[in-house]
């Protein structure tokens, strides 16, 4: 064996015995938990991640010791330099795959270490779980977990999606942006994205896919409009899943959103799975009329044209308008009465109980929570978002005020979720 070989091999040694050396030093986040209680995730969120990180870890373990046996066996020595570093090439892109995914849930663990944030993002998990929560589920909700990022959209990684390594996602990771931390638009981006995680545990985003596709085939005029709702339904049911948890919080919070210069309202893009702009908001109220007739409905969809009023657009921007104006209606009508297989005959709307959250029983519950009175929906973050936005909407509660309760609120979930019991009257009043 000629020297620059045996340099070579001492080298790609040293790299194996470095690279294990590194992935030795990765421990579980239950060793590196440097927040509050209240602040931390829950133990099955904890679990499912340390278990998941501990199998992938043993694994490429695994196969750096069977390489190494092999480099320093009879075949390796006999293989050209080359051929050794390509195996150790990839056993590396495993490990940068590893450290991608320790990266996704680290963002999730060490941001519960910040003063009072930690604790209010701990509150937001509460919110996603009961978000997710349905009565009679057809699933086991999976562990979710939240955190804050920069920008202004929302996301999600769902349970079950494949992550960098090529395992799947041990628990869901909900991006809220930090902007989004006061009042109403907090819940709406949050169960929207929790509402993604919902439809795909349902199975309900292809059953409908496929009414829509008839629809579209239909010789009716304008039934070429469906396949635009087909193409853009995955974030409509998300919406959907929003406004039936938190009625018309939900819509204000997406409007908030949503509201851009006007050129960027009008603008679809073809291959977006987002409606544009204002189609999205009039879809919206128009879920919210399905789900919870009342005439605030009517007022907010006049509100929302007249802050954009389509008169000033083109004639070909109009004329896509039209055939969506005129089935909006009839779309939420169908995802409401939608009969999804997991609901064993239910509709979407009989299964999601919307009298808990319509619009004359929150304002109920305003009046006497305001007179001091308990309320029946304190045990539900998803009750308290959407009766702080009903008062917000009807007048009775200042922008500041619904910050000052959302912050106490979301204390008070955390701190529950940390030693299972919380007066929330207490906590927000203070």
């Amino acid at each position: 064996m000629n020297p620059w070989t045996n340099a070579a091999r001492r080298l790609l040694l040293g790299e194996i015995l470095g690279l294990r050396e590194r992935l030795l030093q990765l421990r579980p986040f239950s060793l590196q938990m440097p927040m509050v209680s209240a602040a931390r995730i829950s133990q099955e969120s904890q679990m499912a991640i340390d278990s998941h990180l501990a199998c992938s870890k043993t694994e490429l373990l695994r196969d750096l010791t069977r390489y190494q046996g092999w480099f320093e066996g009879e075949v390796g020595r006999m293989v050209c330099p080359s051929e050794a570093q390509r195996k150790l090439n990839f056993l590396r892109l495993k490990f940068q795959a590893l450290l991608s995914e320790l990266d996704i849930f680290a963002d999730v663990v060490s941001q519960r270490s910040e003063h009072d944030f930690g604790v209010w993002v701990a509150g937001l998990d509460a919110l996603a779980e009961d978000g997710l929560r349905v009565d009679n589920a057809p699933y086991v909700p999976p562990p979710l977990v939240t955190y804050l990022d920069r920008g202004q959209g929302a996301a999600i990684r769902r349970v079950r999606t494949r992550l960098p390594g090529g395992k799947h996602n041990p628990v869901a990771v909900i991006r809220v942006p930090r902007e989004r931390m006061v009042g109403m638009g907090i819940g709406s981006s949050l169960i929207h994205e929790v509402g993604h995680q919902a439809i795909a545990l349902l199975g309900v985003l292809p059953e409908l896919e496929n009414v829509l596709e008839t629809m579209g085939r239909s010789r009716l005029p304008g039934s070429k409009v469906y396949e635009v709702w087909k193409r853009w339904l995955s974030e409509i049911l998300a919406d959907f899943w929003s406004v039936s948890k938190l009625g018309i919080a939900s819509t204000l919070g997406l409007m908030s959103v949503l509201s851009l210069p006007m050129p960027l309202m009008f603008l679809a893009g073809k291959e977006d799975p987002h409606p544009f702009p204002w189609i999205r908001g009039h879809v919206s109220i128009a879920m919210g009329k399905v789900m919870f007739p009342d005439p605030q409905w009517d007022m907010l969809g006049k509100i929302w044209w007249g802050l954009y009023p389509p008169s000033g657009q083109s004639s070909a921007v109009k004329q896509r308008l039209l055939p969506l104006l005129q089935t909006v209606d009839t779309l939420a009508a169908v995802i409401a009465g939608h009969r999804p297989k997991s609901f064993g005959g239910k509709t979407l709307r009989e299964a999601l109980n919307p009298s808990e959250r319509s619009p004359v029983k929150l304002r109920r519950w305003a009046l006497l929570w305001k007179k001091g009175t308990k309320v029946p929906c304190t045990t539900s973050p998803t009750g308290w978002v959407a009766m702080l936005g009903q008062a917000r909407w009807d007048g009775v509660l200042s922008v500041g005020e619904e910050a000052k309760i959302l912050r106490g609120l979301l204390t008070c979930w955390a701190t529950r979720g940390a030693h299972h019991g919380c007066n929330v009257r207490t906590v927000e009043k203070r």
